[in-house]
């Protein structure tokens, strides 16, 4: 299996920015991402911005997390929640993530009258979309999947990537000596070291946050 098949990056070399001729050359595995046109990156060209009113009252959130962060890094992105409808939290004995007991789910969102259950938000820096050729200085990628009572096919979604929807949020730096809430609420938990493999037993890459969030303010 060539390389180009086992891993994908942003950049070969570490630092701030993303390189795009590395990008092209281990993403080659997955076509649709090097030669599609409807899919992230996206270059947002604002003199080409249209208003579109099926779109007004279209992202309803519903993402107020009360104190059971899960945060993750993942080795090329922070990361809150496992990729799962189910909330995950680290066990007070220590060891990797385990589903809550009873289950609990860690919110939605109405998608223009659809309800999407929330998975996770998962951040990159620079921004993987661009306005106007320009990065952002940071990037959310909130991650839902389609409701089950919302799916009119068969069997259950969970556990599949169909019928996935990820909000994008840029972010820029401030201007002045303040930090934004909902970030700052967790930011400094994450764990600098990236996470082993599922089923590894303990690892570094995860840590737990207790701060209550509303993550949908920012929706």
């Amino acid at each position: 299996m060539d390389e180009a098949s086992t891993e994908w990056v942003y950049s070969r070399t570490a630092g701030n920015s993303s390189n795009a001729t590395d990008q092209l050359s281990t993403w080659a595995a997955w076509p649709t991402c090097v030669l599609g046109r409807q899919q992230s990156p996206v270059n947002v060209i604002t003199s080409d911005v249209a208003t579109a009113p099926a779109l007004d009252n279209g992202i309803i959130p519903h993402l107020k997390v009360a104190g059971q962060l899960l945060l993750k890094n993942t080795g090329v992105s922070f990361q809150v929640h496992e990729m799962a409808p189910e909330l995950s939290v680290l066990p007070l004995g220590g060891g990797p993530p385990v589903a809550v007991d009873p289950p609990s789910t860690k919110g939605y969102t109405m998608l223009r009258g659809q309800r999407f259950n929330w998975f996770q938000v998962h951040y990159h820096t620079p921004s993987e979309n661009t306005i106007d050729g320009q990065h952002a200085t940071l990037e959310a990628h909130y991650v839902h999947q389609l409701a089950d009572e919302e799916y009119h096919g068969e069997g259950s979604l969970a556990g599949t990537t169909q019928h996935m929807a990820v909000v994008a949020v840029l972010y820029d730096l401030s201007k002045e000596d303040t930090c934004n809430e909902e970030l700052s609420a967790f930011w400094e938990d994450f764990p600098t070291a990236a996470a082993s493999e599922p089923g590894m037993g303990d690892s570094p890459g995860f840590a737990a946050s207790s701060a209550p969030v509303d993550f949908g303010a920012s929706l």
